[in-house]
């Protein structure tokens, strides 16, 4: 991750991003660093599927982690910001702000070029790909983007008119 100190000017901040000198202009890496800026918490005990801290014992407070047909085996979070990262797709799903559609795509493809170069090596990525689903309660009746996840592999088998991909690993935003 790029180290932000050395820009001028300083970006906003996130969820800043709207008054940030970046806002046009800012790159994936740049709004990636911005949206993860900050010292990440560290839970004592981590969930396995999304890395979020366990309550209750061992169980993790994410409902889909618990679940048993959840069909993929991994959460990659994009930004740890929980509650700003809310706010933002809050802002643009819900009050219909398609200022942050650019902001949110430059967020999530810093992650995947994070992810991509992790550790300074090329990481397999070959064997994944992004797939956006739909909401099908959109009130314009051309579906908003709701979820996004990174699929490994290509195989399935459609169960219930549902394509169920073998190994599929979610991404949350």
């Amino acid at each position: 991750m790029i180290n932000l100190s050395g820009l001028d000017p300083q970006p906003a901040g996130f969820p800043g991003c709207m008054t940030c000198p970046y806002r046009t202009t800012g790159t994936p890496a740049i709004c990636f660093a911005c949206a993860n800026g900050g010292t990440a918490p560290v839970p004592a005990a981590a969930c396995p599927v999304c890395g979020q801290e366990l309550v209750d014992g061992d169980r993790c407070a994410n409902t889909v982690c618990n679940l048993d047909d959840r069909w993929f085996s991994r959460v990659y979070t994009a930004s740890w910001r929980q509650e700003e990262m809310w706010a933002a797709i809050s802002h643009y799903k819900y009050d219909q702000d398609r200022e942050w559609a650019p902001i949110l795509g430059r967020i999530l493809v810093g992650f995947l070029e994070e992810r991509r170069t992790a550790g300074g090596r090329a990481q397999p990525t070959s064997r994944h790909t992004l797939t956006a689903a739909r909401d099908s309660h959109a009130s314009d009746g051309h579906g908003r983007l709701t979820s996004l996840e990174v699929r490994r592999g290509t195989s399935g088998v459609r169960q219930g008119g549902v394509r169920r991909p073998g190994d599929r690993r979610a991404l949350s935003m």
